[in-house]
């Protein structure tokens, strides 16, 4: 999984270098998350990755950042340690919380994120300048191609253990 978060971090501002691609050291990573306060465990995964790509030093600073937990998503603005952000949706799938929710609560208008989720094209746009902040968005992590891998990978382990 964290070869996946940081592959969707690293393609959005490939593809959207504008004015130019930040360096990861000049990035704030943000892993956002869905959590819940009516179970502990809920923001485990997540917090892990967080963990495991910090040690990698390779962005300025990474945080795990949540719906219905805190830290809230619009606490990004405030723990940002740099000027540009990306925000990577650890979510299986883009519905309503990836499209427009958490647009919404980075600080997109909701009329405007809904206009653009009508017309068929994303409800940010890469970059978006938010609070004095340059902020990179990118689809959930479910719909990253390399998903299979991770998945693939299990399996193999899963066999491996069940034959020893």
């Amino acid at each position: 999984m964290t070869r996946v978060i940081l592959a969707r971090a690293r393609e959005v501002v490939e593809r959207f270098p504008f004015p130019r691609a930040p360096k990861p050291g000049e990035v704030t990573l943000f892993i956002a998350g869905h959590g819940t306060e009516k179970n502990e465990n809920s923001r485990q995964p997540i917090d892990r990755q967080m963990e495991l790509i910090r040690a990698l030093n390779l962005y300025a600073g990474v945080y795990t950042i949540f719906l219905e937990e805190n830290p809230r998503i619009p606490e990004c603005y405030r723990l940002a340690q740099t000027r540009n952000l990306v925000v990577v949706p650890f979510f299986i799938s883009d519905g309503l919380h990836t499209q427009e929710d958490i647009p919404v609560l980075l600080g997109e208008a909701k009329p405007a994120a809904q206009r653009r989720l009508a017309a068929g094209r994303p409800a940010w746009r890469n970059p978006t300048e938010k609070n004095g902040k340059l902020v990179w968005y990118t689809p959930a992590i479910g719909s990253e191609p390399h998903l299979a891998d991770v998945i693939l990978a299990r399996v193999r382990e899963a066999v491996e253990n069940s034959s020893s």
